[in-house]
């Protein structure tokens, strides 16, 4: 499977046969290793299941450019079009909104399938109206959740045939876990303090642990956290949470290493070397969704604090690539015979 720039897949269009369109994949300009390891479990799923189809990947740069040149006459029934994966749906990423609009505007028969999402609207969205009316209309459409919060709101809300399926990061493989020692008490902090966070109580999920901790340190978390909501920066929010941990013994590193410099040279191997980082510790404190799909592949036990993007903050199991058989199976349904 090759990336190719927009201007040379739109001569492709049409030359080859029965072809899938992976639009929107990361490139240089993102910095999130979640996006990365999506892309390697996509582009693996594809190989997998579709050997029957060229496969043909298109840097999200690129990919509004690509459909906007799209010539609809050279397209064959069996094409499909996949949208990279991510947490992007609704009032979030104003680029894949604006791709997504312009694919369906195009194509109209052949079918669309944006890769598992999650979604967030504001209280007060004007886009959801928006989209509602849009999207009603779009039959040819297939819109998967990466929470069954989110798959019941797009089914249900969006009116968009929609089902759950996990994130793409757990189709590959990252080695087995291995023996490093371990102190009880050393934590990882990792903490996004902007407009999805929600430092208003604790705890969204908790996973690999029986309980969740101390009471005393609960109430702690939460003492600290009510003087802190909407009245100062994130900077003081990392730095009183750490203090409210270190108290009750932890040893705690406040790092986000799901976030690197761009461009990554050797990303399998560089997302390799998070998973065993996250591998070191004794528990995972964070409100990021793919340091818990981390330490979920690194078997490290985690707290996740709230979030306003209620999918992310749903209990999550750790899925295998078996646990994706189901789809191509599901969105055959939707392709013509």
């Amino acid at each position: 499977m090759h990336s190719f720039p927009y201007w040379l897949v739109s001569h492709l269009v049409g030359k080859l046969k029965n072809t899938v369109y992976l639009l929107g994949s990361p490139d240089n300009g993102f910095n999130n290793l979640g996006d990365f390891a999506q892309l390697i479990g996509i582009n693996k799923f594809l190989l997998d299941n579709y050997l029957d189809h060229n496969i043909v990947v298109v840097p999200f740069k690129d990919s509004l450019r690509f459909v906007e040149k799209l010539n609809l006459h050279k397209l064959h029934d069996r094409d499909v079009f996949f949208i990279q994966s991510g947490g992007h749906f609704g009032d979030f990423s104003k680029g894949y909104n604006a791709l997504r609009y312009a694919l369906l505007t195009q194509v109209r028969t052949n079918l669309v399938v944006q890769l598992p999402v999650n979604v967030y609207y504001k209280p007060d969205s004007k886009r959801l109206e928006l989209d509602v009316g849009f999207y009603e209309t779009r039959h040819n459409f297939v819109c998967l959740g990466r929470s069954n919060y989110d798959s019941v709101f797009i089914r249900e809300t969006l009116k968009i045939e929609s089902c759950f399926c996990p994130d793409f990061a757990f189709y590959n493989y990252y080695g087995d876990p291995f023996e490093i020692g371990i102190s009880e008490h050393k934590l990882l902090m990792s903490l996004r303090c902007d407009f999805e966070s929600d430092f208003s109580g604790f705890f969204g999920d908790f996973g690999l642990i029986n309980k969740l901790p101390d009471d005393l340190l609960r109430k702690d978390l939460q003492r600290v956290v009510g003087r802190l909501t909407g009245k100062v920066q994130g900077r003081l929010v990392k730095f009183m949470v750490k203090k409210s941990f270190e108290k009750f013994g932890f040893n705690v590193t406040v790092a986000d290493p799901n976030i690197v410099k761009t461009p990554v040279l050797d990303v399998e191997k560089r997302i390799l070397e998070t998973v065993n980082y996250y591998r070191q510790f004794s528990l995972v404190f964070t409100n990021r969704f793919h340091s818990k799909v981390f330490s979920l592949i690194a078997e490290t036990p985690y707290l996740f604090s709230l979030n306003k993007t209620k999918g992310k903050a749903e209990k999550l199991k750790r899925p295998y690539p078996k646990d994706f058989l189901f789809l191509r199976g599901y969105l055959n349904n939707y392709l013509p015979n």
